[in-house]
């Protein structure tokens, strides 16, 4: 059976972008800034909901490190944009 799990690492190598798809509630689409330190801007929100709420669950510390430690985990990976 087929794990879905809760990020998802999606490279644009056309554009040399990195984005990391949030598949559980509030789903969203991060924007991987090449920067250092690395920053993560919500892009997309694909749920219903006041922008206020929004804001609250994406600025949570629990929800910043859970990606962090996503991020982290891939960072292992070699991302080849030639």
């Amino acid at each position: 059976m087929l794990k879905i799990k809760k990020f998802l690492l999606c490279v644009d190598q056309e554009d040399s972008e990195i984005y990391i798809r949030h598949r559980e509630y509030p789903a969203c689409l991060i924007y991987v800034e090449q920067s250092i330190p690395v920053n993560f801007v919500v892009m997309d929100l694909f749920e219903e909901m006041p922008d206020e709420e929004a804001k609250k669950h994406y600025t949570d510390e629990s929800f910043k490190k859970r990606l962090s430690d996503f991020w982290l985990s891939q960072a292992n990976s070699a991302f080849n944009f030639n």
